[in-house]
């Protein structure tokens, strides 16, 4: 009975911490949820238009939420009782966020823009390693089921992507002023990423 009763009290927390987690992933998600990340790609010409660099984020834009959607995905169709496979799941989101770092940093920013672009840059890792704990803590979590040491280190994950999402609200709102400095339509993503 008492075993019985454990197992159920793990996999409520189990759960609840998949949840939660989801939580903070799912505001950030857009797009399908499901699929292989569409090919990246990056021109990198000199000091471009803000027109130019918004034809060349597109592609970059659409890895990211893509990136996010993956993530979604992992949190919220992985089967709570099978962490080990979260793990690997959520593995592989952090493997997409790098790419799409390495991506956009490929993509040369208009000149008034290019303090913002490398912060831009610097949330994607972040994000990356925000996924990388989240693996970490799932894999060790399948290994030795310690819920305490679980819940720290997404405690810790959460920190690093508050951090990724203050840095990109501030590149999105640069370049929503600077779209509107110039009257030029800004990519609704941009817009969305910027709160507005």
């Amino acid at each position: 009975m008492r075993d019985d009763t454990s197992a159920r009290v793990r996999a409520t927390a189990v759960a609840a911490a998949v949840l939660s987690a989801a939580a903070f992933v799912l505001p950030l998600c857009a797009g399908p949820a499901e699929g292989a990340l569409p090919t990246l790609s990056a021109s990198n010409t000199p000091d471009p238009t803000l027109r130019t660099y918004f034809s060349r984020l597109r592609p970059v834009l659409a890895n990211f939420r893509a990136a996010y959607a993956r993530a979604d995905a992992a949190f919220t169709k992985t089967d709570p009782e099978k962490p080990a496979l979260l793990a690997t799941r959520l593995g592989a989101v952090s493997k997409d966020f790098s790419a799409v770092a390495s991506a956009f940093r490929k993509v040369t920013a208009p000149e008034s823009l290019r303090g913002a672009h490398r912060s831009m840059v610097t949330s994607i890792e972040l994000d990356s390693r925000v996924f990388g704990v989240y693996a970490d803590a799932w894999k060790g979590f399948a290994i030795d089921g310690d819920l305490g040491r679980l819940e720290r280190r997404r405690g810790s994950a959460r920190q690093l992507g508050q951090r990724a999402e203050i840095l990109q609200r501030r590149w999105a709102a640069a370049v929503v002023r600077a779209g509107k400095a110039e009257s030029i339509s800004v990519p609704a993503t941009i817009v969305e990423i910027a709160g507005g």
